[in-house]
């Protein structure tokens, strides 16, 4: 016997695709990911893209921006989307990070320091967000930076840092004269050449050093006997103030935080000038390679 049975109300399912704009019409979905949920907080997929989604269907997507997004735009709010057949694409638009331009002039007593480094450093959606400019000859700066709170420190060979704090920031920010204490001590310079680990037949290449600041230094004087602590560390050039003189043999250590490298140490010697200079041999940690194979 057949049985007619009439089914009403069927939905169509489509395909759901979430386009994500900055603030100059391009697409930058790719910088980002994002999670579907339903509209009681359940996750429901994630991705940009969902295939075969009921007409009707209401979906919540949480957006999470990628680390280059995230130093400019906003962090988007939740967005609430009902599922349309007719809907080519679910659109958000990312809402850019209001910024300004801060400017100034780094002097000393006598006059502009050209060459200074001026760091600038703000918290950005959680992130630290870093920004490095060098003045010009005539010690002026201009860096953009987000209209929020921060830091600007500068720096320069043969001066004490200076950190400037800031709660906030006004359109076209100078910040004026930011002035420079000569440090009248001796000055260590040091330079390294660092080799890295690499397999066995495989030749070794010295290559220039540049992360210090990612190491730990310590000196010692072996001409007193005596522990030196450095009034001031720019890059690799040590500034010290007391506990050193003319002559003296000094002993700097150097680690890796990270432990990066076998811990190394070069000796040098104050000239007449209240200048030294040495080059340290780092040498990258071995490590083990280790390669697993499913044997039948």
């Amino acid at each position: 016997k057949n049985t007619a049975v009439k089914l009403e109300n069927i939905k169509a399912a489509t395909d759901v695709k979430l386009v994500v704009y900055n603030e100059d019409g391009d697409e930058v979905t790719s910088g980002i990911t994002v999670e579907w949920l339903r509209m009681d907080n359940t996750s429901y997929a994630n991705g940009a893209e969902l295939k075969n989604v009921l007409v009707g269907t209401e979906l919540q997507a949480r957006v999470t921006l990628g680390s280059t997004l995230l130093q400019s735009y906003s962090i988007p709010k939740v967005m609430k989307y009902t599922i349309s057949d007719t809907q080519e694409a679910c659109v958000l638009n990312l809402e850019k990070i209001k910024t300004v331009s801060v400017s100034g002039q780094i002097v000393d007593e006598i006059g502009a320091i050209a060459g200074a480094s001026v760091l600038l450093e703000q918290s950005i959606n959680g992130n630290t967000v870093r920004k490095t400019v060098i003045t010009d000859k005539e010690g002026k700066f201009t860096v953009e930076a987000a209209m929020m709170a921060g830091t600007l420190t500068v720096s320069a060979s043969g001066y004490a840092k200076e950190t400037i704090a800031f709660d906030s920031l006004k359109e076209d920010e100078n910040k004026g004269e930011i002035l420079l204490t000569k440090l009248d001590g001796i000055d260590i310079s040091l330079k390294a050449n660092y080799t890295a680990s690499v397999k066995s037949g495989e030749d070794k290449n010295a290559q220039s050093f540049y992360s210090w600041d990612n190491c730990n230094i310590s000196i010692y004087n072996k001409t007193t006997g005596e522990s030196v602590y450095y009034t001031e560390r720019q890059s690799n050039v040590l500034v010290l103030t007391e506990g050193v003189s003319t002559g003296d043999e000094i002993v700097v250590k150097v680690s890796s935080m990270n432990n990066d490298f076998v811990p190394a140490e070069v000796t040098v010697t104050i000239n007449e000038d209240g200048y030294a200079e040495g080059t340290l041999e780092l040498k990258q940690r071995a490590y083990m390679e280790i390669t697993c194979e499913e044997s039948s």
